[in-house]
């Protein structure tokens, strides 16, 4: 498919916001599935996108917009780096992973005793759902991650599997497009060690999901098990 540039404002009135950009010069393209059209929803020249086959050098969104402007992953946010975007129950939103040194902390279990109890914390995408569930000296993960008050803010939660899952794709610190202050021994970088989610194992009380942050393995493990920790926050957009 070829593109025919259409040059918009770059305010994107109407809701009518970019949903590809291109990987060469930054360009943003909106997609119109349901006329199997595009059109230029910014300022730059988009010259060398112009006019090639759609894919060849554009890339869906993967990015959340602030004042009208592309914000790229791991810029300064709401406390922290933006992460990526979610999706909870058909809402939008930014999710914004903690400063290393206040919102790490490496070697805490999960949960401590009754373990037999289920703690209902199974949901993989809402991570703030299951840290409520878990505000207690009994569950030293979610509760290091409640107490924090970072950049201002006093939100931060335990991320869910999936919220865990898209840190390590964007963030990973052996990742190829990860940014630079997140790559290995960097100021910002993950520990290639595992970390808890706040997601129990549906099926064993007893268990609970982690990431693997140097190769992106998920596995579910004894809640017992002193894992790492990454606090996260989130807005709507």
């Amino acid at each position: 498919m070829k593109a025919n540039a259409t040059v918009i404002d770059n305010t994107f009135v109407g809701g009518a916001s970019p949903t590809h950009f291109c990987k060469e010069c930054g360009a943003m393209w909106r997609l119109w599935p349901n006329e199997g059209g595009w059109n230029l929803r910014s300022k730059e020249c988009g010259k060398c996108c112009d006019n090639v086959p759609m894919g060849d050098q554009i890339e869906a969104m993967t990015h959340c917009f602030e004042n009208g402007s592309l914000l790229q992953i791991g810029t300064s946010l709401g406390g922290g780096f933006f992460a990526g975007e979610m999706t909870v129950e058909g809402e939008r939103f930014a999710l914004v992973v903690a400063p290393k040194a206040e919102g790490e902390k490496m070697n805490i279990e999960y949960k401590l005793k009754d373990r037999s109890v289920y703690d209902g914390t199974d949901s993989d995408d809402d991570g703030v759902v299951n840290t409520g569930k878990m505000i207690d000296s009994n569950h030293p993960a979610a509760q290091f991650c409640n107490g924090l008050q970072v950049g201002g803010f006093d939100d931060w939660y335990l991320p869910s599997r999936d919220e865990l899952m898209m840190l390590w794709r964007n963030l990973g610190p052996c990742r190829k497009n990860t940014p630079e202050q997140f790559r290995e021994d960097a100021a910002e970088a993950f520990d290639t060690e595992w970390y808890w989610s706040s997601t129990e194992y549906a099926r064993n009380s007893f268990y609970a999901w982690m990431v693997n942050f140097d190769i992106g393995l998920q596995h579910d493990y004894s809640k017992l098990t002193n894992c790492g920790v990454r606090a996260v926050r989130r807005f709507k957009i």
